[in-house]
């Protein structure tokens, strides 16, 4: 076949400097202090309803901590994680989940993507994972919950 070619480019993903650099200058930037509280009501009956009794949640892509604090909250989790690239992220997320049995630790997701055998970097299970309103390769993950019982195993 002539005249056939093929390109293959990398896609742009922001590194944790950058996401650092943005989030130092614009805090709250998805504005979730203001307008979160319906999303994440609707998440907490989302996993109240589909996980059921629910001691501990882990937020994939925490960003500054609201959807963790408002599912420990709603839900009277015992424990939360919050897991984001981004530091500046984190810090705050710790500030505002003080006072709750909360770990925060940093992680790329777009590695879990590559390689999902890899798994999340914690040490303890937790009754449910929450991702929500994650872009990705243009698909939009939106509100989205995943008991852990429901996940294919690693092993």
């Amino acid at each position: 076949m002539t005249g056939v070619q093929t390109c293959a480019l990398p896609i742009s993903r922001p590194t944790r400097g950058v996401l650092d650099s943005y989030f130092r200058r614009h805090p709250d930037v998805y504005q979730m202090e203001r307008n979160g509280d319906a999303r994440f009501d609707a998440i907490a009956e989302a996993v109240r309803t589909q996980a059921g009794d629910c001691r501990s949640v882990i937020d994939v892509a925490c960003y500054e901590g609201y959807g963790l604090h408002h599912l420990a909250r709603n839900l009277r989790l015992e424990t939360v994680t919050g897991l984001d690239l981004s530091e500046v992220a984190l810090e705050r997320a710790r500030t505002r989940c003080a006072g709750l049995d909360a770990t925060f630790m940093s992680f790329d997701l777009s590695s879990l993507y590559e390689n999902p055998s890899i798994g999340l970097p914690v040490a303890a299970p937790a009754d449910v994972i929450v991702l929500c309103e994650v872009d990705r390769k243009s698909t939009r993950l939106n509100s989205s919950h995943i008991p852990l019982s429901r996940m294919p195993s690693s092993a």
